[in-house]
């Protein structure tokens, strides 16, 4: 397998305890498919990497919103950093251009124009 895995195969799991050990998440888990990594954060979310993208979309519309070692869960795909966290709010952010303002770079008005 490749060191990374390819995009998709990746849950992030929210709602799990602290205490919860990576291997009983696996076993939870591996109803699913083949999983290559589980990291319990220890923060409230974990992430659990399967071996195929259809893998881990079948544990994800299985797994949410139910029950996983004393836990009530919630599973998604994970995204790279930077790709919008969750609340789907996504890219923005201080000095992201909003708009149109008030010329700028490469815009037709100068000055305080209105």
């Amino acid at each position: 397998m490749a060191p990374f895995a390819e995009e998709g195969c990746k849950l992030f799991v929210y709602g799990v305890a602290t205490q919860t050990l990576k291997e009983d998440l696996q076993t939870e888990f591996e109803r699913f498919g083949n999983v290559t990594d589980a990291y319990n954060s220890g923060k409230g979310y974990a992430f659990i990497t399967y071996e195929t993208k259809e893998e881990a979309e079948q544990a994800k519309d299985v797994l949410n919103g139910t029950t996983v070692c004393g836990q009530e869960i919630k599973v998604d795909v994970a995204r790279p950093r930077g790709a919008g966290g969750p609340g789907g709010r996504g890219g923005g952010g201080r000095g992201a251009p909003r708009g149109r303002g008030r010329g700028g770079p490469g815009g037709e008005r100068g000055g305080y124009g209105g």
